[in-house]
């Protein structure tokens, strides 16, 4: 047997081992919103931080994906941060159907007035039998009355990603057929 298939043969020998060994990443998919009420805020056009009324955070209407395990108006946990120096990663929000929370890697201020505030960051969602996925977080606030009230937001990134096997599979064929063809280039 040439080196070039013996080469080959290992390296699908190799593949198939290694498939057998590594597991399918399990990405949570879907969507959910989370609103509720930020403590006293006169003028969110110099707030630097969200400190949330403990208790008022809810799960709203039709979470999606994976995200349906939890029903609406499901009580979230919010965990006061400051967005202006924001210093991460930082753990943002968690509700106990699925174990879902968000911890928050970046964020940057879209608008602020004294009575709108948008943020937009990215972070990894986290969820019971999941593998850390990254997302995209957005959040809103608009001060009305004697209050605060924020809608939150959470959607999957576009980012396709490519499990490790499927990977390792594309590698590996890539090294089989450039095996074969070198194989045949030598008999010609």
């Amino acid at each position: 047997m040439s080196r070039v298939m013996k080469l080959c043969v290992g390296v699908a020998v190799a593949l198939m081992l290694g498939l057998g060994t590594n597991a399918q990443a399990v990405e949570i998919t879907g969507a959910i919103d989370i609103s509720g009420r930020l403590v006293n805020t006169t003028n969110l056009g110099t707030t630097t931080s969200l400190n949330y009324i403990v208790g008022s955070s809810r799960v709203g209407l039709d979470p999606t994906g994976d995200f349906a395990v939890v029903p609406f108006n499901t009580a979230a946990t919010m965990n006061n941060f400051t967005f202006n120096p924001f210093v991460g990663p930082h753990t943002v929000w968690s509700v106990v159907p699925g174990g879902f929370s968000f911890t928050l890697q970046s964020v940057s201020v879209v608008t602020q007035t004294p009575t709108f505030l948008n943020l937009e960051g990215a972070g990894l969602m986290n969820g019971t039998g999941f593998d850390a996925t990254p997302y995209l977080w957005s959040f809103t606030a608009t001060r009305s009355g004697s209050g605060v009230g924020t809608l939150i937001s959470f959607t999957e990134n576009d980012v396709a990603t490519v499990p490790e096997p499927t990977s390792m599979l594309l590698l590996g064929s890539g090294l089989l057929g450039l095996g074969l063809w070198g194989r045949k280039r030598m008999q010609a």
